[in-house]
């Protein structure tokens, strides 16, 4: 019979393979690529070629899809069931998901371009682009596809689906802080640590008030595409003001903290909503999994975090060695 949720320990070995997995194709990627033509900044020229970067974004895309179905697979998990991905919820929250991923970017723009400024000023070399071009309209279909709906799949799977899910029996904000951790780290990116931490906390709660993975996917991928059209347009109209300031003043930090404290009244009043219109209906899987997340795991926690903590220090090597 397959189990109908998943345990700490799934959560440390899915997070272990998920930075395991792309670190070998990036690997055998650049063994391939040993001896082609390169850059005069010492980056191999095929490395900027689009068609090969869509072919890369494809490559760890499936990576995560199939890392999610062969690990239910051997371990005889029910995934689909386990992930939340079946889970109902009431129509209004696709709605509230909408906002609040869209909310998120602009009101809390201000205040991570702030600390961003402040990162680069110890010398760490800072990217605010994307590696996809986007001079038609064609190139934002694509980016959308590749940067907005497949991040939005295969990482919800894993870092929601999987990990987040795993780690509930832990308690409610362990599974939240501790997953958003594990999902900021993914990146192996300085700059994006920041926004990508508040935005896995609020994934995380929206996944524990809902049990609903696909309203996570729904705020993910919102967010990513608000990004991508705010960028296009700013590509279209050569607006060059989303790009780090050189200076900060006094009213540039008042402003940012401003707006964010709007995008912390957006979150919580949005969950605030959900509540209120909360389906109280659980579905028997729902019921099968809160029973067993009363049960005492604690020894087996001990190695779950020993695991994880292991997945955490290959995350931060690799973010270091990105910024070198």
């Amino acid at each position: 019979m397959k189990r109908l949720n998943y345990e700490p320990n799934d959560s440390a070995m899915v997070y272990i393979w998920a930075l395991i997995l792309p670190l070998m194709l990036s690997v055998i990627i650049s063994m391939c690529a040993y001896g082609s033509p390169v850059d005069t900044d010492g980056t191999h020229l095929i490395f900027k070629e689009t068609w090969f970067i869509c072919m890369l974004r494809i490559l760890s895309a499936g990576l995560l899809i199939g890392l999610f179905f062969v690990y239910n697979k051997t371990q005889k998990i029910s995934g689909l069931t386990a992930c939340g991905i079946k889970t109902k919820t009431h129509y209004l929250n696709i709605a509230f998901c909408v906002i609040l991923g869209i909310g998120l970017v602009y009101f809390s723009s201000p205040i991570i371009t702030i600390i961003t400024y402040l990162i680069s000023l110890t010398g760490i070399n800072i990217s605010t682009g994307i590696d996809l071009p986007l001079e038609n309209g064609w190139d934002f279909m694509l980016s959308l596809l590749l940067i907005g709906v497949l991040p939005a799949v295969t990482e919800e799977l894993i870092y929601r689906g999987m990990i987040f899910n795993g780690l509930k029996k832990w308690g409610k904000w362990p599974a939240i802080l501790i997953s958003a951790l594990a999902f900021c780290l993914m990146h192996g990116s300085v700059e994006q640590f920041t926004y990508t931490f508040l935005l896995g906390i609020v994934l995380g709660y929206l996944m524990w008030e809902t049990g609903a993975l696909w309203l996570c996917m729904i705020v993910h991928f919102t967010n990513n595409a608000t990004v991508l059209t705010s960028m296009f347009i700013s590509a279209q109209t050569g607006d060059t003001s989303s790009t780090l300031p050189t200076t900060i003043g006094g009213l540039d930090v008042a402003y940012a903290l401003g707006m964010f404290l709007i995008a912390i009244g957006l979150v919580i009043l949005i969950f605030y909503l959900m509540k209120k219109i909360k389906n109280k209906t659980k579905t028997t899987a729902t019921i099968q999994t809160d029973s067993q997340n009363k049960l005492a795991i604690a020894n087996s926690k001990q190695k779950d975090m020993i695991m994880l903590i292991v997945g955490f220090v290959i995350a931060i090597v690799f973010t270091i060695i990105q910024t070198l």
